[in-house]
């Protein structure tokens, strides 16, 4: 969560950027996300797998309670090897060049009379960017009624949030707290569709092996 808000915060700052170095630095924060992604999506499949294994909140039968504890065995197993890369790229020269440059277009920008209303204003364009895509995946998926539709969904809901999160820290016309109710939704939505999506993934992992 907290590589997507710096991608977001880097994202307005690109404006005090040439391209080269904001491309550079959006590169960076994509691989950190994904490193971390890959080692969020392990520890979630196998929460629920636990919960449902153990004899928690799901009720498996025995043969696939049987398969659940082997997925988590498997997966326990290649954890540490996601940790280590995640890490080891957290610590990497591409980071910490990325928070470097993004520092150094900060500095740039206070010194600069004009910054901060570029900023401000591709803030309100990415706003507006967002919400027509969030009303787009919202129909689509009200239609298609997919695992794929639903998450595309949940994607833009949480790129939304995390915009919507900066504006509201950024106070401007309105005051700091003026984007609650909005954020409530925001994250209610991503809650649900992402737990939708959780599970869809552990159904699909465990369908395969025992059929």
């Amino acid at each position: 969560v907290a590589s997507r808000r710096l991608a977001e915060a880097a994202a307005l700052l690109a404006v005090l950027m040439d391209k080269p170095t904001s491309r550079m630095v959006d590169s960076s924060l994509r691989n950190l996300r994904k490193a971390a992604g890959e080692l969020r999506d392990l520890d979630v499949a196998c929460e629920h797998l636990m919960a449902g294994g153990g004899g928690g909140k799901w009720r498996m039968p025995a043969v696939v309670r049987k398969v659940a504890k082997e997925l988590i065995d498997e997966l326990q197993g290649r954890r540490g090897e996601l940790e280590r890369k995640l890490l080891e790229y957290a610590r990497s020269a591409n980071v910490t060049g990325a928070m470097v440059l993004a520092a150094g277009a900060i500095e740039t920008g206070e010194k600069a009379p004009a910054a901060e209303g570029q900023v401000r204003g591709e803030l309100t364009r990415r706003m507006g960017r967002r919400e027509k895509q969030l009303a787009k995946a919202f129909g689509t998926a009200a239609k298609k009624q997919t695992a794929d539709a639903l998450h595309g969904a949940r994607f833009a809901a949480k790129k939304l949030r995390y915009v919507v999160e900066l504006a509201d820290a950024a106070g401007g016309k309105r005051k700091r707290g003026g984007h609650k109710k909005e954020l409530r939704f925001l994250k209610g939505v991503q809650q649900l569709l992402g737990d939708h999506h959780d599970v869809h993934v552990i159904v699909e992992m465990l369908a395969g092996r025992v059929a």
